[in-house]
């Protein structure tokens, strides 16, 4: 793959022309991710049998605001939500999306094991200390000795190094890509689990302590720690994602991504429009309150703690990597691959989501990113004013 290839746009055109494919659509990027349900291999829906209204009540002020403004001038932008409670306060699109376009939210969904996570932690089902081998006793060496919460926590230095998966040595790299899902069947038979388990230490004296202090970012962490609580509590994965996805209240379908056994892929399979994404922030928010008035999170208490007990550092000042979730003193969510964003602020009863298309050679653009964490500072701090 060259680097023009990735700045290759796709027309919006019909999938029976067959030229985006499973083998290649990561090289139309921004098409890929306004049209993956229809391109990847193996999915679920689910279709919300009880909807969270939204009303519209649209603040204009947010609009004038110079990070949004930013934001919103960006090419790669597809679409930009603001809610306060279940009012629409901002709401802009672009690239041809719509209120009513499916769009892949990518790793904004391992947000999803910070729910699970919570709610086996409230029932008293998962233990943050035991090693990851108490619970999945055929893991190998990238992660057996690690805690439970240290999964959670992206502090584990096994040997796949996903960041630089991007641009360097591609092996491991498209293994993990079609164990997912993303890439055809024939480039490994390995489903998700068992890559994972293949894995062994990433340092050079072979052990997975992660020694820098920082987060060893790999979206094997999060399906990890999606299987820890399914052995925790006893529930399959499917149904626990299905009763999340359920109490989001969706208007549309939401896909979630599996693998070729049907396990889904929490560290990066939601694909849903950016209004149910909004609502997914509140459910977030809210430690898993939904729809129909069950919670499926850990509670006000358990994101609380997200905001408080995170120790491990992300190369952005003030936000740490916790309990499968971004957190720092504005709230908490978590960014995704290609331009994705989630972020939820319980002090105002604030819901940001952003979809997004970057097709640049790196689909974590810092610059991007730096728009997205201060168009959030500034929204959630006005925000908390406007209280």
């Amino acid at each position: 793959m060259t680097g023009s290839d990735w700045h290759k746009d796709h027309p919006l055109e019909s999938k029976a022309t067959g030229t985006v494919t499973l083998a290649n659509w990561q090289e139309t990027r921004a098409y890929g991710l306004r049209n993956l349900e229809k391109i990847v291999r193996d999915l679920i829906v689910v279709n919300a049998e009880r909807i969270r209204p939204l009303s519209v009540d649209r603040d204009y002020a947010i609009n004038e605001l110079p990070s949004v403004t930013a934001l919103c001038a960006h090419d790669a932008l597809d679409g930009l939500l603001v809610l306060s409670g279940d009012r629409i306060r901002y709401e802009h699109y672009a690239n041809g999306m719509t209120p009513s376009s499916l769009h892949s939210c990518q790793s904004t969904t391992k947000t999803i094991a910070n729910l699970l996570a919570g709610r086996a932690l409230v029932d008293g089902a998962l233990d943050l200390e035991a090693p990851v081998e108490r619970y999945i006793a055929e893991i190998g060496g990238g992660f057996r000795g690690r805690s439970v919460a240290d999964v959670l926590a992206m502090n584990v230095r096994h040997e796949f190094d996903e960041i630089a998966g991007y641009a360097g040595d591609r092996t491991i790299f498209d293994d993990e890509e079609s164990s997912i899902g993303w890439l055809p069947s024939s480039i490994t038979a390995m489903n998700r689990r068992e890559f994972i388990a293949s894995l062994e230490g990433g340092n050079e004296d072979g052990s997975n302590v992660n020694r820098s202090g920082e987060a060893f970012y790999a979206t094997t962490n999060t399906d990890l720690a999606a299987w820890i609580v399914e052995r925790a509590t006893g529930t399959p994965l499917q149904q626990a994602v299905r009763e999340v996805i359920h109490e989001v209240g969706g208007e549309n379908p939401v896909y979630m991504g599996v693998d070729r056994v049907g396990v889904p892929i929490v560290g990066a399979g939601l694909v849903m429009t950016l209004r149910d994404f909004g609502r997914y922030g509140m459910l977030l928010g809210s430690g898993g309150l939904g729809v129909s008035g069950e919670i499926v999170g850990g509670g006000p208490g358990f994101v609380q703690r997200t905001r408080d007990e995170g120790t491990v550092r992300l190369p952005v000042e003030g936000f740490s990597y916790v309990y499968s979730s971004y957190a720092s003193r504005w709230g908490l969510g978590h960014a995704g691959w290609g331009g994705q964003w989630i972020w939820a602020d319980p002090d105002s009863d604030t819901v940001i989501a952003v979809h997004g298309g970057l097709m640049g050679e790196n689909p974590a653009d810092p610059g991007y990113a730096g728009l997205m964490v201060e168009m959030t500072i500034e929204v959630v701090e006005y925000m908390r004013r406007d209280r």
